[in-house]
């Protein structure tokens, strides 16, 4: 089977026993059919291992590993490539579906361009996101880095399964952080993306992502999700290598984008928990308060979410005191 494999399919599953068939069913029925599916459990509590060997046995494409605790999305990829035989390598979601012919698109993408990275374009919900502007057709690192970040017309951003990898990159030295739970995945496209030469980006939507009431980002926040604000701090020591001020600036104002958010779901749903991690989204805003206020990327809106919340928080500690 390896000589025969174009593509490895890497798929982390942690509790998707709802999702994870139909998911598999849209990856089975690619029109590219040289390709290798990885199936990685994350300890799931669910019955979600069980249904990867039932896939397992209906096609001999699909491999099944598992993993004695539940580590992380970024633990759970990089036993995937450890596994990966293709020449390129795919990272999907398991709660999400692709079009039948995304992989042999973003090979032909990648091979039409002579790239090193091949970018679509994706739909929310069914939903396609829209370009603000024409996108470039093919990027260098510093622009590509730009797009990762979200900045300008791009619309690509960090995310994995809307971008196909060429592996002998990976081997260079590009692995998942598994002490980040969050953009864990934007920070493994800004270290590939300093290794490429070329990126070629077709804004054809191509994946489907469909968002999930109990992911990482909603409700209550948990010890892991904080792992974002380290997660943004590597991000953007990773791209100083292309010494550029407002590049540094928008990778800021996308960090305090989440002080805000973590800081309003934290207040949401306060109790002691909430609290003692409020505190230490409080203490990253305050590091950065200077940065923060002087930041032109970063809304006035955002500006005064942080400083009422932590003003707020550092009130309710005082009177709980008392």
């Amino acid at each position: 089977m390896d000589d025969l494999v174009q593509v490895s399919i890497i798929v982390p599953v942690f509790n998707a026993m709802e999702t994870l068939r139909r998911c598999v069913e849209r990856i089975v029925k690619q029109s590219e059919k040289r390709i290798q599916i990885i199936l990685v459990d994350d300890y799931s509590s669910d019955d979600s291992l069980q249904v990867c060997y039932e896939l397992a046995k209906k096609d001999d494409r699909i491999e099944v590993y598992g993993q004695s605790s539940n580590k992380g999305p970024s633990a759970a990829r990089n036993i995937g490539l450890s596994h990966a035989n293709g020449k390129y390598i795919y990272f999907c979601d398991a709660d999400d579906q692709m079009d039948l012919d995304c992989i042999k698109f973003l090979e032909d993408v990648m091979e039409q361009n002579s790239a090193d990275l091949a970018v679509c374009g994706y739909y929310i919900d069914g939903t396609k996101v829209l370009e603000r502007n024409k996108t470039p057709d093919v990027l260098t690192a510093d622009q590509a880095a730009y797009m990762v970040a979200g900045a300008g017309n791009y619309q690509a951003k960090g995310y994995l399964w809307n971008k196909m990898f060429k592996k002998n990159i990976i081997l260079r030295g590009v692995t998942f952080d598994e002490t980040l739970f969050v953009c864990e995945d934007a920070l493994f496209c800004q270290q590939y993306i300093r290794l490429c030469g070329r990126i070629a980006y077709d804004a054809t939507a191509k994946y489907n992502y469909i968002s999930q009431p109990n992911s990482a980002m909603r409700g209550k926040v948990s010890k892991r999700n904080l792992s974002v604000l380290q997660g943004y701090d590597k991000i953007i020591c990773c791209c100083q290598a292309y010494n550029d001020c407002n590049l540094t600036n928008i990778l800021d104002a996308n960090k305090m984008v989440h002080y805000s958010t973590l800081l309003v779901r934290i207040i949401k749903n306060y109790d002691k928990e909430q609290a003692r991690l409020g505190q230490c989204v409080c203490e990253f805003v305050e590091r950065d308060l200077h940065k923060m206020l002087k930041n032109k990327h970063f809304t006035l809106k955002r500006k005064l979410i942080c400083l009422f919340s932590v003003t707020y928080l550092r009130l309710l500690k005082i009177i709980t005191k008392k």
